[in-house]
């Protein structure tokens, strides 16, 4: 109920606000639609409330939804090389492990270096820990890695990859977030296939 029931400056009724949710954030005067009167309440505690949580709610950044993405494809390429137990194999030693076990999402062409290919499925296959962050700088995972492409889609289209590393590309936050909800639906997929 509204305590306040008159304007304290021109005393016409007071007009409340509330947020989504029903809370009352504050008062005005009905008279300041007119320009007839000045008087807007102070914030109350739930209007304080409620804009630090929609502070916290604002949209993500390209960046951070380029983060989130790159999660998403490295969990999804995984899981769709995992048989229907879990376990997939690294392509660059040949360990196998279970797909959240050990196992991440590796670049052929590291994501840093190109943004043309980071989130390109097939530049992106599982590797044990070790292989994609120790092994890839230290030449036989990078060989392995190399063979297996090759062997997986061709010398010419590996090449044309190389080619194409450091082709301009400009993702929009809009791409991210549409990217990023067909990654998670095929998870979805994927982690009931194999029963997780």
């Amino acid at each position: 109920m509204n305590s306040i029931k008159s304007c304290p400056v021109c005393g016409h009724v007071l007009e409340a606000v509330h947020n989504p949710d029903g809370d009352v954030l504050g008062y005005f005067c009905k008279l300041v639609i007119d320009n007839a009167c000045g008087y807007i309440s102070v914030k109350s505690k739930a209007e304080y409330e409620y804009e630090k949580m929609a502070a916290k709610k604002k949209a993500k950044t390209a960046p951070q939804l380029r983060k989130e993405a790159l999660k998403a494809i490295q969990k999804l390429v995984r899981l769709k090389a995992a048989d229907d137990n879990g376990y997939c194999t690294c392509v660059s030693c040949g360990v196998t492990k279970k797909w959240n076990d050990g196992m991440q999402g590796g670049h052929f062409i590291p994501k840093g270096s190109s943004s043309y290919w980071a989130l390109v499925e097939e530049n992106i296959h599982p590797q044990c820990v070790y292989c994609n962050q120790f092994g890839m700088s230290h030449g036989i995972a990078a060989q392995q890695y190399t063979l297996y492409m090759q062997e997986m889609y061709g010398e010419d289209y590996v090449d044309q990859m190389l080619a194409d590393a450091k082709k301009p590309i400009k993702i929009y936050a809009a791409d991210y977030r549409e990217m990023i909800e067909e990654f998670n639906e095929n998870i979805t997929f994927q982690l009931k296939r194999i029963g997780g």
